[in-house]
C-alpha cells in the first residue's frame, strides 16, 4: 500500500522518483484544522491545488471526500504563506524528521553459539494450568523452545518453580496470537531472516518501497523479531505488518492513519497491536503548544484505542536525565488515554540502569531490553543471523500481547 493518493493525476516520471523515497525539492506537510468535514475538506483541497499546481501535491485520503493531510512536494514560501492563512489550514510544517528510535545504547556484536539456520527444539511441558493477568484463561497447550534467547526465557509463562529467569527455555501457549496482527511502525525488517514469515509491508511517502530495513543498525528488524519473530520473538503465531517510516512528519502521521484505516477495512478491529517505537526529539514542556502533527497523531490513537487497538511505545533511555518519561508520545499515557509505555529491565527483572520511567514503575510495562537476542537487519554469510540490542524500543517490540509475565509494574 502506498501512502501516496493524489489529488489529481500525475506524470510518470514524479509518480517514479516518489516510489523509490527521493523528491527533488523542500518538503512541507498541510495539516486541516480538526474535523474538517468533506465540502471544507474539497474547498481546501481545491485551493492547495491552484496555489502549487498540481506536479506539487500529495494528499493521504482518510476516505473519497476527507484528506487527512498533504504534502507539499516543491512549494515556495509565498506560496505556503498563502496555504498557512487559509481558514481551514492548521499549519503548514516542514516535512523533517522529529523523532529518534529508542535504541542509543544499541550494540552490534553477534551471538557466537547460533547458527544461520537456527534449530528449533521445542519439546512438551506437563505446567500445571494457571490464570494468568488480565488473560480470562489458562493456556490449552504449553511447550517449552529450548533454544530460545535468555531474554525469553525471562517472560516464560510458566509461574512454578524454577523462576522464569532460571527456565532453561522459552515456555509458552502454543495457540498463543493466532488470528492477531502487530503492526510495527519503523524503517523496515529483513525478509531474508528466517526469525520472519509472511510478512505485510506497506509504505510511506519518503520510504524506499522495497521489503527490506532501511535503518542502519537494523532497529525495525530486531523490534519485529522481538514481537513476533518465529526463535526470538513473543508471539509467534501473531502476523506482522510492516508500516514502513522514514520518520518524517509525512512518513510518521501516514503510518498511523494508514494502520487505523487498515484495522478498519480488514476488520481486524480487538486483534491487532500497534508498535512505535520512537520518541519526539524535543522534550515535552507542560502546558506548551503542541504541533500540529502530534496533535493529528494523538486523536488517530485515540481511534485506535475506540477500535479496541492496543498501542506501545517505548520509555526512552535516557535515566540519567530523567527517571521520568520527558518526549511524546509516551508522556501522554494515563488513565483515560490507555498508551501502553514500555521499559526496560535485565534479564533477570531487574530495572536497566538506562531506562526511563522507574521513576513512575507502576505506570510503565517492564520488559527484556538490555541485551537481548533479535535478528539483524542485514544478512552476511560469515557472521550470525543475530545480535544482541539494547534499548527500550525492544521492550516495545516484547510486550505487543498481553503475556502475563509482562504485567504492569511488577
Amino acid at each position: 500500500m502506498r501512502g501516496m493518493t493524489f489529488s489529481t493525476a500525475c506524470p510518470i516520471v514524479l509518480w517514479f522518483l516518489l516510489l523509490n523515497g527521493k523528491v527533488s525539492g523542500e518538503q512541507h506537510v498541510v495539516l486541516p484544522v480538526n474535523g474538517l468535514g468533506p465540502q471544507m475538506s474539497l474547498q481546501t483541497n481545491n485551493f492547495i491545488l491552484r496555489t502549487v499546481g498540481p506536479n506539487g501535491l500529495g494528499a493521504y485520503r482518510r476516505s473519497r471526500d476527507v484528506v487527512e493531510f498533504w504534502l507539499l512536494l516543491d512549494s515556495n514560501s509565498s506560496q505556503r504563506s498563502d496555504i498557512s492563512q487559509y481558514p481551514y489550514v492548521k499549519d503548514v510544517l516542514p516535512n523533517v524528521v522529529q523523532t529518534s528510535d529508542c535504541d542509543s545504547m544499541f550494540k552490534s556484536e553477534a551471538r557466537d553459539n547460533v547458527t544461520d539456520e537456527a534449530a528449533r527444539s521445542e519439546e512438551a511441558l506437563d505446567l500445571p494450568r494457571i490464570t494468568p493477568t488480565p488473560r480470562p484463561s489458562p493456556p490449552r497447550s504449553v511447550i517449552l523452545q529450548s533454544n530460545a534467547p535468555q531474554d525469553l526465557d525471562l517472560v516464560s509463562w510458566s509461574v512454578v518453580k524454577p523462576p522464569p529467569w532460571k527456565m532453561k527455555g522459552y515456555a509458552y501457549d502454543v495457540n498463543f496470537g493466532q488470528d492477531t496482527y502487530i503492526y510495527v511502525i519503523d524503517n523496515g525488517l529483513n525478509t531474508g531472516s528466517t526469525d520472519f514469515r509472511n510478512v505485510e509491508f506497506h509504505y510511506g511517502f519518503n520510504a524506499v518501497t522495497e521489503e527490506r530495513d532501511d535503518s542502519k543498525d537494523g532497529h525495525g528488524s530486531c523490534v519485529a523479531s522481538k514481537a513476533a519473530g518465529w526463535k526470538n520473538g513473543v508471539s509467534k503465531n501473531s502476523r506482522l505488518v510492516m508500516m514502513k517510516s522514514s520518520g518524517t512528519v509525512a512518513d510518521d502521521l501516514w503510518a498511523f492513519a494508514a494502520t487505523r484505516d487498515d484495522v478498519l477495512t480488514k476488520r481486524r478491529q480487538g486483534k491487532a497491536v500497534v508498535v512505535y517505537p520512537r520518541l519526539s526529539n524535543a522534550l515535552y514542556t507542560p502546558g506548551a503548544p503542541q504541533l500540529a502533527n502530534w496533535d493529528a497523531i494523538y486523536r488517530i490513537i485515540q481511534e485506535l484505542f475506540n477500535a479496541n487497538v492496543t498501542v506501545v511505545t517505548c520509555a526512552g533511555n535516557q535515566a540519567t536525565r530523567s527517571s521520568a518519561v520527558d518526549r511524546v508520545p509516551a508522556v501522554w499515557a494515563t488513565k483515560d488515554y490507555p498508551l501502553i509505555v514500555a521499559g526496560a529491565v535485565t534479564n533477570k527483572g531487574d530495572i536497566a540502569r538506562f531506562s526511563q520511567g522507574g521513576g513512575t514503575p507502576k505506570d510503565i510495562a517492564w520488559a527484556p531490553g538490555e541485551n537481548v537476542v533479535c535478528a539483524k537487519g542485514t544478512l552476511s554469510p560469515s557472521t550470525s543471523p543475530e545480535r544482541f540490542a539494547t534499548g527500550t524500543s525492544m521492550s516495545a517490540g516484547m510486550v505487543t500481547i498481553n503475556n502475563p509475565m509482562l504485567s504492569t509494574g511488577s
